[in-house]
């Protein structure tokens, strides 16, 4: 089971989350920039690549965002469920 799965299976419908991460396709293709790889972090994605595996885990992608200047990207993503007003979210939240 992949760490974004896992993820899924602990979000709540509707969940927001943002993930956060250096951008390989910037490190290592478009700058070269060996002195910005990080032995702390074990994977490099690509936009694409981060997007796949959040759509594989049944995400739905709402935004991919690449910083080129921070060499980052941020993917927004949420969980799908039925959509509920906010007066039945508390509702919900009261009977937790």
């Amino acid at each position: 089971m992949s760490t974004f799965q896992l993820l899924y299976n602990v979000c709540r419908e509707n969940a927001y989350g943002i993930i956060n991460g250096p951008n390989g396709l910037q490190v290592f293709f478009a700058q070269v920039l060996y002195q910005q790889v990080i032995l702390q972090h074990i994977n490099y994605y690509t936009p694409m690549s981060l997007y796949t595996l959040a759509q594989r885990a049944d995400f739905i992608v709402e935004e991919l965002k690449s910083d080129d200047a921070e060499i980052e990207m941020n993917l927004y993503c949420r969980k799908p469920g039925a959509s509920v007003s906010m007066n039945e979210r508390r509702a919900q939240e009261r009977s937790v």
